[in-house]
This record gives C-alpha cells, sequence and structure tokens, in this order.
C-alpha cells in the first residue's frame, strides 16, 4: 500500500482494527496494489475509491479541503469507507459498491457501513461552458470534458457564449465569463439552479 497522505496513524488505526476481527479474512496490506493520494481538485465528494480491474490496482483520493475542517474521527471514518471499497474489490467482491459484504467489511474497518457521510463538502462548485445554438438559440451547459469532445459537426452549430460556476449546495449558477453580454439574465438551468449575481 502506498500513501502519499498525512494520515498512516488512521490508516494503521482501521487496518489494525479489521485485522483484530477474526472473523475477516486476511490481508497482506504492505503488497496490496493500492494507492491513497490528496486531491486538491475534488470540489463534489469527500474521497473516491477508483478500481483499475483489468491492472488489479485501486486508488483512493481524499478531497484536501475537506479534510482540513474534519475531526480525526470523521477523517477516520471517511478513509475506513473507501479502503472498505478497495477491499471488497480485492476480495473478489467487485460489483459489491455499498451492498452486504461492502457493509461487512466496513464495519470491521471502523465505519458505520452508511453509503454517504453527512460532511458539507464546500467549495462543491462546479464549471460549466455554455453554448448557444446559431440558428435557434437555445443554450447548452456542458462540462469542460464534454465541450472538449464536440465532433466537428456539432460545433459548426454551437457558439461558445461563456462560462458558469455552479454551487451544488445552494442550487445557484453565475457567470464566471461572459463573452456575449445580452446573454447575462438567460435562464440556463430550468428550475433546477437560479442565477445568482
Amino acid at each position: 500500500m502506498i500513501n502519499h497522505t498525512g494520515f498512516q496513524h488512521l490508516i494503521d488505526k482501521a487496518t489494525n482494527l479489521y485485522d483484530s476481527n477474526p472473523r475477516m479474512p486476511k490481508v497482506d496490506w504492505v503488497g496490496l496494489p493500492l494507492g491513497i493520494f490528496m486531491n486538491d481538485r475534488m470540489r463534489t465528494v469527500g474521497a473516491t475509491c477508483v478500481i483499475r480491474p483489468a491492472l488489479r490496482v485501486a486508488t483512493i483520493q481524499l478531497n484536501t479541503q475537506l479534510f482540513a475542517t474534519l475531526t480525526a474521527d470523521q477523517q477516520g471514518a471517511i478513509i475506513a469507507h473507501e479502503l472498505a471499497h478497495a477491499l471488497a474489490f480485492f476480495l473478489g467482491y467487485v460489483r459489491e459498491h455499498h451492498g452486504h459484504r461492502w457493509q461487512w467489511i466496513a464495519k470491521a474497518l471502523g465505519d458505520s457501513g452508511e453509503r454517504l457521510h453527512t460532511h458539507d463538502v464546500q467549495h462543491n462548485l462546479v464549471r460549466r461552458r455554455i453554448y448557444a445554438h446559431k440558428t435557434n438559440g437555445k443554450l447548452y451547459a456542458l462540462s469542460l470534458q464534454k465541450s472538449k469532445n464536440i465532433s466537428f459537426n456539432v460545433r459548426m452549430v454551437l457558439e461558445f457564449v461563456g462560462e458558469v460556476e455552479v454551487d451544488r449546495n445552494t442550487h445557484t449558477y453565475r457567470w464566471s465569463r461572459l463573452i456575449v453580454n445580452e446573454l447575462r439574465d438567460s435562464k440556463i438551468f430550468t428550475g433546477q439552479y437560479k442565477l445568482v449575481a
């Protein structure tokens, strides 16, 4: 296991708790192809476990900004939660997600076995690029990744008009970059998000 965080004591606490449970399958924690890293770019989740079945490896990424606001117990619970995902994969429960066997492993690691944490993820902002259809004027909000993958034919009928910053906590959005000033008060998201200054 590779750990590029300052939370080795919390990882050790979870793994020691797991190892002390005689009903759990034995795990070689040192040789486990698992990396744990901090991620400064995370905005919408507290942590995530990325599993690559073809390579038989897993990576846990922890939200740097959220972890700076949490107590050691809260940090430990999130680490145990993500370790449970990785361990469920390595034990062969590939499609387990948050099922019974995952809960069994999560509880052995010291997590509650709940599907989601209840911490408010600060800076829960995502950017969307806004495009207007050249003939009917309809607005489209695309993620940065989707906007990079627009085909040539679609790009010919869409015009880039700006970017908005969407706050998923407050369900609001605001223009962060506006090229076509006439669209400043346009409603981009119908009913779901409201425009703020």
